[in-house]
Parts: C-alpha cells; structure tokens; sequence
C-alpha cells in the first residue's frame, strides 16, 4: 500500500488531497504445470482517485491511470521511489518488498503523472475535462499549479 498524495498551489495557499492505493503482486504460473512462457508477475489495483478541494468550489481530480496504462497506479509507487536496482526474476516484488520494508517514498517524475481531470458539474459525468499538469491555470485561475504528486509506502488503509 502506498499513500498518494497531491499538492497544488493556489493563491490561497497549499491544497492537498491523498488516497491510499493498494497493489497486490503475485507471481503467476508457479506450478510444474505452467509452462515458463507463461509464469511471471499479475497486479491488481484497489483505490480511489485522488481529489483536491480547490478555491469556489473547484476539484482537481488525479485518476489512477495515466495516458499510457489504464492500470498505471500498479507502477506510481515503483516509479516516484528510488532504491538500489533489482535485476532477475521476480525482481518487481523483491523491489516492492524493499520498498516496504524502508517505508520509503518519493515524487513521480513529470513523465509518469496520472491523467489529472475536473467536472464542470460533478452531477454531470458528461461534463469532465482533461486538465494539462503544467497548465491548471486554464481550469482553475490565475495563480493555480501542481506542485508534486508524492507517494509514500503504508500500511495503513
């Protein structure tokens, strides 16, 4: 579990929004049945997205998904943290139990951000619109920015 937590900036000061995310990671096909083609590593993920309450009334919603993986919360955590490099089989879990065993945590890069998204009218799911991460003036006013999105490993739910 990793907590994910966004920052913005407005000109009222700080606001921030987080969700715990959690990522189940099996190895798959570990039988003498499974031939070795087919083993490697499944993940689910389970969470919300994130929302940040902004000024008159405004949210800024961070999905858990990204442009290029629909899944992409399973990477946000291995992508925001460095540790030492894990080569071999199963080297994702053995990173993932590092990273949990140090509590580690870290920003994602600019490249790895989840789609960010707002709502005209939150009644209205017609109503969303993509937000540009280095443009939330646009949606949201003058004076509106991402600072980070950061991700801390949890226990907690």
């Amino acid at each position: 579990r990793y907590r994910m937590t966004v920052e913005v900036m407005t000109p009222q000061g700080l606001r921030s929004g987080s969700s715990v995310i959690e990522v189940d990671l099996s190895e798959t096909g570990d039988s003498s049945w499974t031939p070795p083609e087919a083993r490697g590593v499944s993940a689910k993920v389970h969470g919300q997205a994130v929302a940040v309450e902004l000024p008159h009334g405004k949210i800024l919603f961070a999905l858990l998904q990204t442009p290029n993986d629909v899944d992409g919360a399973k990477w946000f955590a291995h992508n925001a943290i460095r540790t030492p490099p894990f080569t071999g089989e199963y080297s994702g879990i053995r990173r993932t139990q590092y990273m949990k065993e140090h509590e580690l945590s870290g920003s994602l890069p600019r490249d790895n951000l989840p789609f960010l998204v707002t709502f005209d009218n939150l009644n209205d799911p017609t109503t969303l619109k993509l937000v540009d991460p280095d443009d939330l003036t646009g949606a949201f006013g003058q004076g509106v920015s991402l600072k980070r999105i950061t991700m801390q490993m949890t226990e907690l739910r």
